[in-house]
């Protein structure tokens, strides 16, 4: 059987701009929400803390990753947490922030820790027909014992959407430069 989400979500928790959710939930954060995070795109069973403000909001958590059913008895597993942050300086401008920790086992009992940050910026011009983004994200860490790790990615590019043509919606064109390293 395998579950895509399952989890409580408490909305109003102690006062009206935090809510809390706890099981096995999606967790994606990235720039455009494109399904190309540079750091996490995947369910995980967590518990995760969401403060709104008016203009974006905070997200704190703790996340556990579980390989298999396997891994859970090897610890094999990945424990997770971190902050994300997303804000709307205007209608135009949406940044974000994210700093994360990734803990790990390795068969052998090698121990791997990885962490994680990175920022993000879109920026809309011409009634949002033309998106320009420019994401940074840097990993450093240890893989194992013997095995340090460091990464860096980046994403620029700029969309510009069509207006409505008749009965077809949503056509653009993208231009998007990536590089991955690590």
């Amino acid at each position: 059987v395998e579950i895509d989400e399952a989890y409580v979500e408490v909305n109003e928790f102690l006062m009206d701009s935090l809510s809390l959710k706890v099981g096995h939930q999606l967790m994606e954060y990235s720039l455009r929400a494109n399904h190309r995070a540079m750091i996490i795109a995947n369910d995980f069973t967590a518990f995760k803390g969401t403060f709104k403000f008016e203009s974006g909001f905070l997200d704190v958590f703790y996340a556990k990753a579980v390989e298999s059913l396997l891994s859970v008895n090897l610890s094999n597993d990945a424990d997770i947490y971190g902050v994300h942050v997303e804000w709307n300086f205007n209608e135009n401008i949406h940044v974000i922030g994210y700093l994360n920790n990734a803990s790990f086992d390795n068969a052998g009992a090698d121990h791997g820790n990885v962490i994680s940050v990175g920022a993000g910026v879109d920026y809309f011009l011409l009634d949002k027909k033309l998106e320009l983004y420019l994401e940074v994200a840097g990993q450093f860490g240890d893989v194992d014992e013997n095995t340090s790790h460091s990464g860096l990615g980046l994403d620029l590019g700029g969309r510009w959407t069509f207006p409505e043509l008749g009965s077809i919606k949503g056509l653009y064109v993208e231009l998007n430069v990536g590089y991955r390293s690590g």
